[in-house]
């Protein structure tokens, strides 16, 4: 059986051209196949084949009528049923809706919703609802290692987003029976637990049980948790149907139902739980694996765990295989595996440690360790706090976890449910308060650059190989051990000696931020905006670059720059300094137009022990291998009209050997002008475009001057200001120019080798 659903998922893989996944899961299969066992390698192969077909098959994709045809539309009115349980967010509601019409026409799909207006309090799943506002396609990924908002949402066939601030209810829901006590059950059960505890506390309860679709947490909480690896506590998993089927069995046999009507009981309420939890992955996985238990037991006949988890995962491949892309479903499976699989030996090993306590940890390193490869993959980083923190959880989870459903079962008793709520809350507290005392330890993550699917196959060897006592499998896992580091350090290697000096233009909304790697050396040239609407703060600075600098092991800005004085240049570095992160010197222009907000980040910077220093028209200098020259503004006006802020943007050509690049700023025509009396300083094989290509700017004398090969606009995308302009666009083409622009591309990125260069961006070629 495990041969068999191992190949189905290696087709389900191969099919998304991931394919070391699969190479590495193919070589793993043929380990445990003798070589005269031909007819089951066929067998075998077929299975990845049909899996493939088969997963080729069931990609969602929008039909002819479905909404996402009629994107964009800025002024849509859409009529549709809501579905599931809306997700409550500070200022704003996010659902799914089933489209009946979009205007006057009829249309099908689902759409995703973001709700920021007055929400009402007895809105349901099953309402008929007519919604207002702008018709779009989701996110994507701009940025390099940056979550795909499109891609999760096509996998749940998904393909347009709605954001609406007019929201009208035109029918009550007429959901079947079943479908409306189980959402009167959950509404009821979250309005009690409300009642009897302080919000905060009832609310993390409702996430820990029921999921984080049932109530908000607050922010700073989930900081706390993820912070010390403890993310998943927040989501309903498999654990809580494990505690939930082992209390269901202790109740029917304590209540003496028999065998047979105790576990039929047990497993129809298990399912009632699972359709109060949404269906989420985790939990559909480990109910499926626990209905097989249960059919185990009523025929008489024990089930293999691990036959039984083998079992339920391929059958939810089977129904929907993409399903294996899921990071909840691979997590829970692969925690799951390695509990059954490697808990014990663990266990063993920690002998000289008490009873509880080895097993307690050998569990938490059993799970961690098969999950690692895959959360590395990822998200490219890991907690040294995961072990202390899980051994947290492991004391509180199982009570919390007890506690909240036997609330749930105490709905219709208020004056007992009061009761066992207060000590709930009192332990809640305690909790928390612990996590955030881990969570304030000088202990931050520890990230692993360029952990790619090569290395994950390599690792996933080495612990199948470690389940085996064959000389031949400790000979795989040595290798492996070996490969790991040696495979992660000639990628790295291979890749600063093809890429020694590395410039990224980010996709930052619209601003500028542009970031310098030379020779071990980083210097940060804006950090681009910062802004809040309906509560939601926006910092490119903590959402893109911040994430960024950390993924790939950058611990310090040697160098940062503000261009000038406007909010979408120097706004995210207000994220950067309030997640302490180093910047070792700052320039600036010594300009007269600054504003309130600019002078407090400089004090910010200055309380933070950032050396600043002005920079000076005309100053050249060698950095790291390169040589920096400051050329602009060439004239500082003393007055402070937003065009005039622009002309004061620091002007930079960056050179290395025979690469030469210029950065402009906001630089308008007046400014253009005035660098036009040098106009040698100016030629440049690459260019920033000036003011994110605005027609105020990227004059044609400029042009001539510059002669540029490659020009970069940093553009938001659906910006409200309209650049980048046509007409500038088709300007720098005529003049031989190639264009990119990040609105379109996302980050674009040069790599020099100083001889020549080549240019990519996050999406296709213009």
């Amino acid at each position: 059986m495990a041969a068999i659903i191992g190949a189905w998922a290696i087709g389900i893989a191969l099919y998304a051209w991931i394919w070391p996944w699969g190479i590495g899961i193919l070589i793993l299969c043929a380990l445990v196949i003798r070589t005269s066992q031909l007819k089951r390698l066929w067998l075998l192969g077929l299975v990845l084949l049909v899996g493939s077909g088969w997963a080729g098959l069931r990609v969602p994709r929008p039909s002819a009528a479905d909404i996402s045809q009629a994107v964009p539309c800025r002024a849509c009115t859409v009529i549709g049923r809501l579905q599931g349980v809306p997700r409550k967010e500070p200022g704003q509601a996010r659902f799914v809706l089933q489209v009946e019409q979009l205007g006057d026409k009829s249309a099908t799909g689902l759409l995703q919703v973001t709700y920021t207006g007055a929400y009402p309090a007895d809105l349901g799943s099953g309402d008929r609802l007519r919604l207002q506002g702008m018709l779009r396609s989701p996110n994507q990924a701009m940025n390099p290692n940056e979550f795909d908002y499109r891609t999760w949402l096509a996998g749940r066939g998904i393909f347009a987003v709605l954001s609406s601030r007019s929201l009208e209810r035109l029918a009550a829901r007429q959901d079947p029976i079943p479908v409306q006590m189980l959402a009167n059950l959950r509404s009821a059960v979250a309005t009690r637990l409300q009642a009897a505890m302080p919000v905060v506390s009832a609310d993390f309860l409702l996430s820990l049980v029921f999921g984080a679709g049932a109530a908000p947490v607050e922010r700073s909480l989930q900081d706390d948790f993820q912070a010390v690896g403890l993310q998943h506590v927040l989501a309903v998993s498999g654990f809580q149907v494990q505690l939930l089927i082992a209390s269901l069995l202790g109740l029917a046999r304590w209540a003496r139902l028999g065998r047979v009507p105790g576990i039929l009981l047990s497993a129809c309420l298990l399912w009632v739980y699972i359709a109060l939890t949404g269906f989420p992955p985790s939990v559909l996985r480990a109910g499926t694996v626990a209905s097989l238990g249960l059919l185990a037991l009523l025929r008489w006949r024990s089930l293999d765990p691990r036959q039984g988890l083998l079992a339920g995962g391929g059958l939810l491949l089977l129904i929907q295989p993409h399903m294996l892309f899921d990071l909840g479903f691979q997590f829970s499976f692969l925690a799951t595996f390695g509990l059954l699989t490697s808990a014990e030996g663990w266990a063993r090993r920690l002998g000289f440690l008490p009873l509880p306590l080895a097993v307690t940890l050998g569990s938490l390193l059993a799970a961690q360790l098969w999950v690692m490869p895959i959360q590395l993959l990822h998200f490219g980083s890991f907690s040294w706090l995961l072990l202390p923190a899980n051994l947290w959880a492991a004391l509180w989870v199982p009570l919390l976890s007890y506690g909240a459903l036997l609330a749930t079962l105490l709905t219709p008793l208020p004056l007992v449910l009061g009761a066992l709520g207060g000590l709930l809350h009192l332990c809640v507290q305690a909790f928390v308060a612990g996590v955030h005392g881990l969570a304030t330890l000088p202990v931050g993550l520890e990230y692993v650059p360029h952990f790619g699917p090569v290395m994950v196959g390599l690792a996933y060897m080495a612990l199948f190989a470690s389940l085996s006592a064959q000389r031949v499998a400790r000979r795989i896992l040595l290798t492996s051990l070996v490969a790991l580091p040696l495979w992660g350090w000639s990628t790295l290697s291979a890749q600063e000696g093809s890429c020694p000096v590395r410039v990224t233009f980010f996709y930052i909304g619209q601003g500028d931020a542009t970031l310098i790697e030379a020779h071990g050396q980083t210097l940060l040239i804006d950090a681009g905006p910062r802004s809040e609407r309906n509560g939601q703060v926006y910092d490119a600075g903590e959402r893109v670059i911040l994430p960024y600098l950390r993924r790939n092991r950058i611990g310090h800005i040697d160098r940062a720059v503000i261009s000038h004085a406007h909010l979408d240049h120097y706004g995210g570095f207000q994220g950067l300094l309030d997640a302490g992160f180093p910047i070792r010197e700052l320039h600036i222009v010594n300009a007269p137009y600054e504003g309130e907000t600019y002078r407090h980040l400089l004090h910010q910077f200055h309380r933070a022990g950032t050396r600043i220093r002005p920079l000076q028209m005309g100053q050249s200098e060698a950095w790291a291998g390169l040589e920096l020259e400051t050329i602009g503004p060439v004239r500082i006006h003393d007055h402070a009209e937003h065009e005039t802020v622009n002309n004061h943007s620091v002007v930079l050509r960056l050179t290395h050997d025979q690469v030469r690049i210029l950065l402009p700023g906001d630089a308008e025509a007046e400014a253009e002008q005035d660098l036009l009396a040098h106009p040698e300083v100016l030629q440049a094989e690459i260019i920033k475009v000036p003011h994110h290509g605005s027609d105020s700017s990227s004059t044609p004398a400029l042009l001539a001057a510059v002669r540029p090969r490659d020009a970069i606009a940093s553009a938001g995308i659906g910006n409200r200001y309209g650049p980048p302009a046509a007409e500038v666009a088709s300007r720098y083409q005529a003049a031989g120019a190639t264009f990119w622009r990040t609105d379109q591309q996302g980050a674009v990125c040069v790599c020099s080798q100083g001889t020549g260069y080549r240019i990519t961006a996050h999406h296709s070629r213009p």
